[in-house]
């Protein structure tokens, strides 16, 4: 009796053992199966969340910048009262040289402004100003870029190459608030 005991429960423990490992392989396959799904549906889905997403607004457009909005476009006074007025661009995106597209450049970028005439020269001339900015970059390699020292005299080149677009000295200072290199 001993002996047909012990099969059975040799038998037991083998059939538990293959149920653990049909587990491990059902929960890997669910994984799988929804990370393929992830990654074959968003693109799919995207275009139609896109007008569910542009009705709810902006998510930084709750964020207090300390150059006056998140809308993408400066303006108005400052908080001291001084008239100093600011342009915003917001998520440019463009590869730097030499990357043959595998690297990309995020960034936006603030511009001050002397009066309100620079704003609406700014406003009116949008695209141009744009790619001016685009194209001045673009010319930069990863290393010129991600090169920390080297931000000043890039802030100081984007800035006259922009005033020298508009015709006047109306950008007083150029800001960064974000620049991500990937």
């Amino acid at each position: 009796m001993s002996t047909n005991q012990d099969t059975q429960d040799n038998d037991l423990d083998v059939e538990e053992t293959a149920g653990k490992s049909h587990k491990g392989l059902i929960l890997g396959a669910v994984v799988v199966g929804i990370g393929l799904g992830a990654w074959q549906g968003a693109p799919r889905l995207a275009p139609r969340m896109a007008p569910c997403a542009a009705e709810a607004g902006p998510v930084w457009a709750a964020i207090p910048l300390p150059f006056g909005g998140g809308d993408g476009h400066g303006g108005g006074h400052g908080d001291d009262g001084s008239g100093e007025r600011f342009f915003q661009f917001d998520d440019l995106i463009l590869n730097p040289a030499g990357t043959d597209g595998t690297r990309f450049l995020v960034l936006s970028l603030a511009l001050e402004m002397k009066e309100d005439a620079g704003l609406a020269a700014l406003e009116a001339r949008d695209p141009e100003v744009r790619d001016a900015i685009l194209s001045l970059l673009s010319t930069k390699t990863v290393q010129e870029l991600a090169d920390v020292t080297q931000r000043p005299a890039l802030r100081e080149e984007l800035r006259q190459r922009l005033n020298q677009l508009l015709g006047e000295d109306e950008i007083v200072r150029l800001y960064l608030p974000r620049f991500v290199i990937q």
